[in-house]
């Protein structure tokens, strides 16, 4: 993973979804088998997930803004089956949140912080600091997140596009599985894809992983400085970075004059 970066947030994130998944299809389809109608099998879903979002801000202490949004989506799933009792407009209640994060992901590069970097700081405080990064590689930085959020932004309309077109094109029964299934493994995607663009932007730069200084192995020839011999056999610190020989202003070629006897 990227430095400590992906492994608690992408267990999180999958494992969110996974449940999420797992509870709405599960109960829907448990209603189904009971004998309720597709409208009434939608609404307990959208009870039961709901239910869950209540129960983890319990129990974390936490109740932020995705928690807030996600139960949003589910009233708005239940006062749309109540107004207009058509399963397929209520369907269509899920895809509205996956436009507005598409949307928000898109707008947030007209802004000094793209969504993606906002929620990397959110998740680990102090990540980006911890790399000593100069103004150059900090300004690379906000460019790769920049062009993150304009395609994570890109993937999810497109995914709201695709379950808007399975809603409108199949039976409930179906839809709700298909779509199910898609938003997950759409979500999977785009954290894998998040990961690996900072995990290739850390190795090109020699970030991925500090390794220990190394210690020159060439001896001092007899009438030569100290000084002289460690400035040109430091390593570069990173790459792209010039010789430490060059840097400090002394060329390896130009030894130290024998003393005149």
């Amino acid at each position: 993973m990227v430095s400590g970066l992906g492994k608690g947030a992408g267990k999180f994130t999958l494992g969110h979804a996974l449940v999420s998944a797992a509870l709405g299809l599960g109960t829907y389809y448990g209603m189904r088998l009971l004998g309720a109608s597709e409208l009434h099998a939608l609404m307990a879903a959208a009870v039961v997930s709901a239910l869950r979002v209540i129960y983890t801000a319990l129990r974390d202490r936490r109740f932020d803004i995705v928690a807030g949004f996600i139960m949003l989506m589910h009233g708005a799933t239940l006062v749309v089956a109540l107004l207009t009792s058509s399963p397929q407009l209520a369907q269509l209640t899920h895809v509205v949140p996956v436009v507005l994060f598409g949307l928000f992901y898109i707008g947030s590069c007209l802004t000094k912080r793209p969504l993606t970097e906002v929620i990397i700081d959110m998740i680990r405080p102090g990540w980006v600091a911890r790399h000593h990064w100069g103004d150059a590689d900090l300004r690379a930085y906000h460019r790769m997140h920049v062009r993150l959020c304009v395609i994570v932004g890109s993937l999810e309309l497109v995914q709201a596009a695709a379950m808007a077109g399975i809603i409108l094109r199949y039976p409930v029964d179906i839809a709700q599985v298909v779509n199910g299934l898609l938003a997950t493994a759409g979500s999977a995607a785009r954290l894998a894809f998040v990961i690996a663009v900072i995990w290739v932007f850390l190795r090109r730069r020699g970030h991925h992983q500090a390794s220990p200084p190394r210690q020159s192995q060439v001896s001092e020839p007899e009438g030569s400085t100290p000084e002289l011999i460690g400035s040109t056999c430091t390593p570069s610190s990173s790459a792209g970075t010039m010789p430490s020989a060059v840097a400090t202003g002394v060329v390896p070629s130009q030894g130290t004059q024998p003393r005149a006897r």
